[in-house]
């Protein structure tokens, strides 16, 4: 099996995306964990974004997901997938996807709450 443990994956990702609380003062405000799904909601209400993390590892679920959602509008953004197969069980994928959106400007735009712009398509994808 690709994908990671829940409760691997749920550690993992707490650890590379704690930058969004120690430096663009989000706050993890729910944390959801079963066997074959973890999400992770982040808010941050001065800028109006709520960003969700989430890996859905059932063989019909679409994987690994990062959606951020401008609260005043209800519209969001896709910026990373990663599917089921594309995974690795060391969660080694993420160290990419933590790259990808923490060193790009659109999607570090997004994340600071300098810009809202809706993207048709998924920024990312593994």
């Amino acid at each position: 099996m690709h994908t990671p443990h829940s409760g691997f994956f749920d550690e993992i990702a707490t650890e590379l995306f704690f930058e969004l609380i120690s430096k663009y003062n989000y706050v993890l405000s729910e944390k959801r964990s079963s066997p074959l799904s973890v999400k992770h909601i982040y808010l941050n209400t001065s800028i109006n974004r709520r960003i969700e993390i989430s890996n859905e590892t059932h063989g019909y679920d679409y994987g690994f997901s990062f959606f951020i959602y401008n609260i005043l509008s209800a519209e969001y953004n896709i910026l990373y997938n990663v599917p089921n197969e594309h995974q690795d069980p060391d969660c080694k994928f993420l160290i990419k996807v933590q790259n990808d959106l923490f060193t790009t400007k659109d999607t570090l735009d997004l994340i600071a709450g300098h810009d809202w712009k809706q993207h048709k398509h998924i920024i990312f994808q593994l």
